[in-house]
C-alpha cells in the first residue's frame, strides 16, 4: 500500500475535528441524511486578499476572476461578487448563476472552448470579457454585435507554444487575421490571454512578455490592447515535502489497474503556490527581457488579469 497523505489543515478545521465538532458534524449528517460540504467562505476572502496583495507590492495593475468551475458552491461567487472580485465562468449556466449572485456583466470574462452562441449573445448583451480561441468564434462574437447594435468586448487567447492541437487559442497566422477582423466599430479588443497546462513560472512569464508584446503592436493598429490574462494553474500545496516524497517512493506499478504507469501527478506539494506563485511569476525575468515582468507590466500600461480556481478555495472547501 501506498503511505498515507495527511493533508494540511486550518485551524478551523482542526476545531471541527475536536470531540465537541465532532459531534455536531455527526449530527449534522443525521439531520441532512447523507453527506454534505463544509464551506469556509471566510478562507476564500483571506486568499482573495493574498492574490491581491501580491499585484500591490509588485505595484502591478491586477485584477483577480474566480474560476467558478473549480466549486459550483453559489457561496464563493456571492463573496467574488461582495469583495469587487471578478468571476470566469464556461457556460451559460454558470454565467447565469454568477449574475444572479450579483456579478456585474462587465465583471465576468468568459472562456472555454467552444462556445456556442446562446452564451456569447448573453455575454455581448451584458458587456463581458469574452476570450476568443478560433477566427469562427470571432466571426459569431462580431456577427452577434452587429445584430445586437453592441461592441463585444474581447481578448484573443494565443496558442502556447508546443501545444499545435490545444483548443485553447489562435496561432501566430491566425492571431494576425483576428487582429484585423477587430479593427471595426462593433469590437472592443481589451488584449490577449493564454491557457497553460502546467505550473511552470518561467513559461508563463515567457508567454506573458509575449502578450505584453502583442498589445503594443495591437495598439499600432488602433486597438485598445491594455489587458493581458495569465489564466489560472496557480498551485496548492496540498502535503508537506515529506510526505509527497514518501508518496512517490512508495508507489508501484501494482498499485493501479492493470499496472498503469504515469509520467506525473498533480503536485499536490509545491513549494511556491497561491499568491506566492504569482508573486515569484511578477518578480521572474522573461526570456529576451532584461528586466521583471512587473516591470515590463508597467512600462506597458498593461492590466494583468488572473483566473485562480483551487487557489482561491485552498482550505475553504
Amino acid at each position: 500500500m501506498t503511505t498515507a497523505l495527511p493533508s494540511h489543515t486550518t485551524e478551523e478545521v482542526r476545531a471541527l475535528l475536536e470531540p465537541l465538532g465532532s459531534s455536531l458534524l455527526h449530527e449534522l449528517g443525521h439531520g441532512l441524511g447523507g453527506p454534505y460540504h463544509v464551506l469556509f467562505p471566510r478562507r476564500f476572502d483571506a486568499n482573495a486578499a493574498s492574490f491581491r496583495a501580491a499585484f500591490t507590492a509588485a505595484g502591478v495593475d491586477g485584477r483577480v476572476y474566480y474560476a467558478k468551475k473549480a466549486n459550483k458552491a453559489s457561496v464563493f461567487v456571492e463573496r467574488a461578487a461582495g469583495a469587487g472580485l471578478g468571476v470566469d465562468v464556461a457556460s451559460h449556466g454558470e454565467l447565469r448563476e454568477a449574475l444572479a449572485a450579483g456579478v456585474r456583466g462587465t465583471d465576468l470574462v468568459i472562456t472555454g472552448p467552444a462556445k456556442d452562441d446562446h452564451l456569447l449573445r448573453v455575454s455581448v448583451l451584458h458587456g463581458a470579457l469574452i476570450a476568443v480561441d478560433a477566427l469562427d468564434e470571432l466571426d459569431r462574437v462580431l456577427a452577434l454585435a452587429r445584430e445586437l447594435g453592441r461592441t463585444a468586448q474581447v481578448v484573443l487567447r494565443l496558442l502556447p507554444p508546443g501545444q499545435p492541437h490545444s483548443r485553447f487559442g489562435l496561432d501566430e497566422t491566425e492571431t494576425a487575421t483576428a487582429l484585423g477582423r477587430c479593427r471595426t466599430e462593433h469590437v472592443d479588443m481589451a488584449g490577449f490571454s493564454f491557457h497553460l497546462s502546467g505550473y511552470d513560472i518561467q513559461e508563463r512569464a515567457d508567454l506573458a512578455a509575449r502578450a505584453v508584446r502583442l498589445c503594443a503592436h495591437a495598439r499600432t493598429l488602433g486597438l485598445r490592447a491594455d489587458r493581458v490574462s495569465v489564466g489560472g494553474g496557480f498551485a496548492v500545496d496540498y502535503v508537506g515535502a515529506d510526505d509527497w516524497r514518501r508518496f512517490h517512493e512508495s508507489t508501484r506499478p501494482e498499485h493501479f489497474h492493470r499496472r498503469k504507469t504515469f509520467p506525473g501527478y498533480y503536485p499536490y506539494h509545491s513549494p511556491v503556490a497561491g499568491a506566492d506563485a504569482l508573486a515569484a511569476l511578477l518578480a521572474s525575468t522573461p526570456a529576451d527581457e532584461t528586466s521583471s515582468l512587473a516591470d515590463l507590466v508597467r512600462r506597458a500600461g498593461v492590466t494583468l488579469l488572473v483566473e485562480p480556481g483551487r487557489a482561491l478555495l485552498d482550505q475553504a472547501d
